[in-house]
């Protein structure tokens, strides 16, 4: 059986745009406690919900530039049946409480 890693790498390939609503609906072992923050802002969340393995093979992902984080919309994600009750990021103004920032992994950079 392929890692986690390989299987969410994969699953992005065939789809081309993932949110992380989709690899938590598909990929066994993708949904846990973990929220996955964007670096540089920590009250900027991109997900929560995810395990440790996969917050870890995701963080590989990027590093290793196979796959990409690109803006999304909150619609893409109620399409794919999941979302964040968070308030979603409007402005650059940075904040103290989480804001949702919706982002599709992808296999190209947009």
């Amino acid at each position: 059986m392929n890692s986690l890693k390989d299987q969410i790498f994969e699953y992005v390939k065939k789809y081309r745009s993932v949110t992380y609503a989709e690899l938590n609906q598909n990929i066994v072992g993708f949904r846990g406690n973990r929220m996955s923050l964007v670096p540089e802002i920590p009250s900027i969340v991109y997900w929560s919900g995810l395990s440790d393995e996969a917050y870890e093979a995701i963080a590989e992902l990027l590093n290793e530039k196979r796959v990409f984080h690109n803006a999304s919309t909150p619609q893409q994600y109620l399409r794919a049946g999941g979302g964040l009750t968070i308030p979603i990021v409007k402005s650059n103004k940075i904040t103290k409480e989480l804001r949702w920032l919706p982002v599709v992994l992808s296999v190209q950079k947009e």
